[in-house]
């Protein structure tokens, strides 16, 4: 209601307000037992922010060029950005290229096999997947500052610090219905009719599920297992898809269809932390009905 009183002219109502974007911040703290001790509270935060990052089941979307995801990280000459998968040099360079040409496959693709070319974020860097100003943007950070400016960012009281993922999702040019309205939220009065129920598929995690090493069957592939450790489920879908796509061209079969919107590889549902995150939506909900009131 106050975006009617601040913004609008006398008698409008939500529904006549199309809603191109909306981003979402889910914050996760630590157990109150942990405030005690600054290095337990810390490490289970830390803890928390990698399974954020290690789980987070990004949109297929997201393998394109300038949305693969990376991170910024401070050093003493500013914030650095990496990608999360390095580009491959000299010798190693062209022969994963000469592969590429044998399988028809994107470069791009060939190097997600090779697990030496998957970088570990660092654990207070902001961890992002997509492009900002485009319909998807993830951003996944160990949250210890607030306030940012050139001059620097407020340090956070240990008991505000959080793990933090965020999730915006917009129109890329305004009506052009490639937000919301794509999961059918065209106005305000929808988020207020029936809350955020269609987001639970944007903000999905997953769990890993590994082929079994060829010397021991009771263990995972240790390329794979070295995969996720670096680059989490979607690095590692990422990597069971291309190799999906690497046998078929080999066999002379079709490859999977490209376009699916979300990528599975052979990962299942992190269901437990789902249903946490779908509650933490439905209480937002709640405190968002009051202002409709």
């Amino acid at each position: 209601m106050a975006t009617l009183d601040k913004y609008c002219s006398e008698g409008a109502e939500l529904a006549d307000l199309p809603l191109t974007g909306l981003e979402l911040s889910l914050d996760i703290y630590p157990a109150k037992q942990f405030t005690v001790d600054f290095k337990a509270y810390a490490t289970r935060r830390m803890l928390m922010t990698q399974l954020l990052r290690n789980h987070a089941w990004v949109h297929e979307a997201h393998r394109d060029y300038r949305c693969r995801p990376r991170f910024t990280h401070s050093t003493a000459h500013g914030d650095k950005t990496l990608d999360l998968f390095r580009k491959p040099r000299g010798g190693l360079k062209a022969k994963l290229e000469i592969e590429a040409l044998k399988l028809k496959l994107p470069s791009s693709d060939v190097t997600i096999l090779n697990p030496s070319l998957h970088r570990q974020p660092y654990i207070d860097a902001t961890f992002y997947y997509g492009e900002k100003d485009k319909r998807l943007f993830y951003r996944c950070m160990d949250k210890t500052t607030d306030q940012r400016c050139p001059s620097g960012a407020r340090k956070l009281p240990l008991e505000q610090t959080r793990s933090r993922i965020e999730l915006s999702f917009i129109d890329e040019v305004p009506l052009d219905k490639l937000g919301p309205s794509s999961v059918d939220l065209q106005t305000y009065d929808d988020i207020s009719a029936r809350g955020l129920r269609g987001f639970n598929n944007l903000l999905q995690f997953g769990l890993p599920t590994f082929t079994p090493s060829v010397e021991n069957p009771a263990v995972p592939d240790e390329d794979e297992l070295k995969v996720f450790s670096k680059s989490g489920v979607a690095g590692l879908a990422y990597m069971q898809d291309v190799m999906k796509d690497a046998e078929a061209a080999k066999s002379g079969r079709k490859s999977r269809d490209r376009r699916e919107l979300l990528s599975t590889g052979q990962c299942m549902k992190f269901s437990h932390l789902n249903r946490r995150v779908t509650r933490a939506f439905g209480r937002l909900e709640h405190r968002w009905a009051h202002g409709w009131r």
